[in-house]
């Protein structure tokens, strides 16, 4: 599973083909969509997405409305695809279902909880039938809760609530936080980001780069005195 947030990207429709077709669709991508709206939630699943986030999601009635437009008729309102799927090519399903079958039973909806009304509502948010995790987001929620009293009280709901009606939780965790967090009933963990990967690799780069070029400069005097700098512009 990929994390693909286009709540705050500009191509989440490049990101999910290309991550389908790098990995010869083995991996899937779990897409935030940038609101409620059914054409974001048709849309992104129509692209290719295994399942979407709901993000700022604070009651029962927009969770009913999210699962509703992510699946077609009768479990829903999501509309026929007509240029999402090959007939013929894309469609092999197991003797007995149909490739609509199929996709209402393994799509994915995952609400996200970022503020204080969404903890209030959460007991009813995890009755709606059809919603497969929760997400929280943790800064935005201790934001509008205003301390950390109030935010870790909140997450001890929040864990109270997924260990009561089986509810896995997803987030991003660190690796000293990995342990705790799974205890705590996460089950889709983001461990890394792709930013994150690139600006840790730059650093460890130039890190390298530096003790390589301290060691090399430590040899050199020794073996013919200070180095100089070549015109004075290095």
């Amino acid at each position: 599973m990929v994390y693909t947030p286009p709540e705050r990207s500009s191509s989440p429709l490049m990101q999910i083909h290309t991550l389908k077709m790098y990995s010869e669709g083995r991996m899937i991508p779990v897409v935030r969509v940038p609101s409620h709206s059914h054409e974001w939630i048709s849309w992104t699943l129509d692209a290719g997405a295994g399942g979407v986030i709901i993000p700022h999601t604070e009651t029962p009635e927009q969770v009913q409305a999210s699962v509703h437009a992510a699946r077609f008729p009768p479990q829903g309102h999501r509309s026929f695809p007509p240029f999402a799927l090959l007939l013929g090519l894309q469609d092999a399903v197991p003797e007995g279902k149909t490739w609509i079958d199929v996709a209402n039973e393994h799509v994915a909806v995952i609400p996200q909880i970022e503020s204080r009304l969404g903890v209030e509502n959460l007991e009813g948010i995890m009755q709606v039938e059809g919603i497969d995790a929760i997400m929280i987001g943790p800064s935005d929620l201790h934001l509008d809760l205003g301390s950390d009293t109030m935010f870790t009280a909140a997450m001890e709901r929040i864990h109270e609530l997924s260990r009561k009606y089986k509810i896995p939780l997803v987030g991003f965790v660190y690796e000293n936080t990995l342990t705790e967090k799974y205890k705590c009933g996460y089950r889709m963990l983001a461990s890394a980001a792709d930013m994150w990967i690139l600006a840790n690799g730059i650093e460890k780069s130039l890190e390298t780069g530096r003790e390589l070029i301290e060691e090399a400069r430590k040899e050199m005097i020794q073996g013919d005195g200070e180095v100089g700098n070549p015109g004075g512009r290095l």
